[in-house]
């Protein structure tokens, strides 16, 4: 295996950065500076790093504390309020208990393991009277003490005897977080003064993937006793998730209390720093490089940077939404490879060996997949329109209406509104369809800038090529994706008229056997009628075809079309569903049909190719002797219009 091939990967891991080496968005440049910031603050401060799902938060993070370390002036410790909640009731307060455990725990690891506290100032440090340990032993009968309420809760029981109640009176809250605080206090205070250590770091992720009332505790708990001198806080938050926290206290946010939800997020972060998403912009095209670079997938520069305005439209950048676009454009396309590879091996005595470098038919496959993928994961609905009518250029403002459920005002407006760029029917319609929910009224002109790309692609294929391949592709993208697809197909699929040449001798060439089967008495059941077929072409098989007929009848599963331009052949495979226990008759006329070649090669014979595991043989036979077998006539006559058809559409 060569170096190359040895790091190319099927997929794109999830897990955040753990340090600046393969910082393509260049966050790095944003964690210095917040290393600086945090190495001279007049600590305690707290620092909120905010941004949606998936922004980069974690893998920032991870950078600060691997910089802070590094200068061995800072003790960090990092703490996970997810994890605390997966194994927490849910009771009031709980995980806030479970994550100052998990602080204190992992305090006392790292002072244990910092080689910069000499061993006679850590053992008076971790000494049972000591303040660490004091503050640990708090915790502790804060815990206790909220398991025993919560037991009382669950059982119905109230009140209790005046011993317990005297015990319990020690753990008031406003005395205890006092006790908590001075000896957490007193701890970190001993370090400071006694070794080269500056700053104790606490990091708390993952705040907005709990409960927004339980990250509102959080809040709350840390900032009431975590607010100690050389102490900094660095809390992984998103704005949106505390608002709903805070929803119990303050009602539904309006113009009239939104001061009020500000000055709560103020009081808690002295310091609110942004995740630069909108810097990502000019930082997305070296990203999907590196992406497409370790998939695999070759792509030249023209459509790297048009792929990334596309995946930056459809994802605003969040380098979570593109890994998943990536991701699932590998796994579409590791399984159409498969597919491939098995249908080049039955061709290869003909072509030659498997082209690996894509021809300009697999470059636009992966363009328009890249494209209908991005429209799926982040616009389903769009998604949903195009599989139900992919012939988008003739979408019209009132057949969109009616199908997806849309009043005139809705769409009069929406078009008003948000339609200063649509200036053809199906741009209006498009519009239209972007009326149905607030998410994509509010992204319509991105929407319209993706399917507009879609449509340039498929136009630079189509000028000086024969039929509407790009329009073919398009259908045959869509199909692939489905198996992605989190929503059921749509219902009201309509049947596309587009075809090219090709498709359209193909398609001639099932319907004929079809006849052929339904004249000799075989029951034959359609699942997809060949009209709506396409002929599509394999990976890395440049000038050759293929229109895949799948059925529901019980002995024949599916009828394969073939064409291979060098040639000017159509091979012709039905598949048996159950080709051991098939009839005698069935057997007959899989003889006669199945993996049928047919050219003309001297006006007066064609060669009929039978599959090696039928016969183990192939056979010539001269039209003249066709015209005396009785048996044969029915497939010369299908072969004789297949070829007319084909003469005449000018494919050659």
């Amino acid at each position: 295996m060569s170096e190359q091939q040895s790091i190319i990967k099927s997929c794109i891991s999830d897990q955040p950065l753990l340090n600046a080496d393969n910082d393509t968005l260049k966050n790095n440049q944003y964690a210095k500076g917040l290393v600086e910031f945090i190495k001279i603050a007049d600590a305690p401060i707290t620092i909120g790093i905010q941004g949606g799902w998936g922004s980069g938060k974690t893998s920032l993070i991870n950078m600060l504390q691997r910089e802070l370390e590094s200068t061995g002036e800072c003790i960090c410790i990092n703490v996970n309020a997810w994890q605390q909640s997966l194994f927490t009731s849910g009771a009031s307060g709980h995980i806030a208990i479970s994550l100052l455990e998990s602080v204190h725990s992992e305090m006392l690891d790292k002072i244990k393991s910092n080689d910069g506290i000499n061993p006679e100032l850590k053992k008076k440090i971790l000494n049972e009277d000591s303040h660490l340990q004091k503050a640990g032993k708090i915790i502790g009968g804060i815990a206790i003490q909220a398991a025993k309420i919560a037991v009382r809760s669950y059982a119905g029981v109230e009140g209790g005897d005046s011993q317990q109640n005297q015990q319990e009176d020690q753990y008031k809250p406003s005395q205890t977080l006092k006790k908590l605080r001075e000896s957490l206090c007193g701890a970190t205070q001993e370090v400071i003064d006694r070794t080269s250590i500056q700053r104790f770091v606490i990091f708390v992720d993952d705040l907005d993937r709990i409960q927004p009332h339980t990250a509102v505790e959080i809040l709350d708990v840390l900032k009431n006793i975590f607010d100690i001198p050389g102490l900094v806080s660095v809390l992984a938050v998103d704005y949106d998730v505390i608002i709903k926290g805070l929803r119990e206290k303050f009602g539904e946010k309006n113009h009239e209390n939104e001061r009020e939800f500000r000055q709560y997020f103020d009081k808690i972060i002295q310091i609110p720093f942004s995740m630069p998403t909108a810097a990502y912009k000019k930082n997305i095209t070296p990203l999907l490089k590196e992406f497409f670079n370790t998939l695999g997938i070759d792509i030249d520069t023209h459509d790297q940077n048009i792929l990334a305005k596309v995946v930056l439209k459809a994802t605003e950048g969040v380098p979570r939404s593109v890994k998943r676009v990536v991701n699932t454009m590998s796994l579409l396309r590791i399984i159409k490879q498969s597919e491939d590879n098995k249908t080049t091996l039955k061709i290869e005595k003909k072509n030659g060996t498997f082209q690996k470098k894509p021809d300009d038919y697999e470059k636009l496959f992966i363009k328009i997949q890249f494209i209908i993928v991005c429209i799926q994961i982040n616009f389903p609905d769009i998604h949903k329109a195009l599989l139900a009518d992919s012939d988008f250029l003739n979408w019209d403002v009132a057949a969109v209406s009616k199908s997806w459920g849309i009043d005139k005002s809705t769409s009069d407006e929406q078009i008003s509104l948000y339609g200063k760029n649509a200036e053809t029917e199906w741009q209006k319609a498009l519009i239209t369809l972007t009326g149905k929910h607030q998410y994509l009224k509010n992204k319509s002109e991105d929407i319209l800038d993706i399917i507009n790309t879609l449509n340039e692609a498929i136009k630079s294929n189509n000028e000086g090529n024969e039929g509407n391949e790009g329009f073919q592709i398009l259908g045959e993208v869509l199909n692939s994706v489905s198996i992605t697809s989190t929503d059921l197909p749509p219902q009201n699929k309509k049947k596309s008229n587009r075809e090219d040449s090709v498709t359209h001798n193909c398609r001639l060439i099932a319907q004929e056997i079809i006849n052929y089967m339904k004249d000799s008495g075989y029951p034959y059941s359609e699942l997809d009628e060949p009209e709506n077929q396409y002929a599509i072409r394999r990976h890395g098989e440049s000038g050759s075809r293929t229109l895949t007929h799948e059925t529901n009848n019980p002995t024949i599963s599916k009828i394969e079309i073939f064409w291979e331009k060098e040639y000017k052949t159509f091979s012709v495979y039905i598949h048996a569903s159950a080709p051991y226990r098939a009839a005698t008759k069935f057997r007959a006329t899989m003889k006669k049909l199945t993996a049928l070649d047919a050219w003309d090669k001297d006006g007066s014979t064609y060669e009929f190719h039978l599959p090696e595991d039928l016969t183990q043989k192939s056979l010539e036979i001269d039209t003249k002797k066709l015209n005396k077998t009785e048996e044969f006539s029915a497939i010369k006559n299908f072969i004789d219009s297949a070829i007319e058809a084909y003469e005449l559409s000018g494919t050659n």
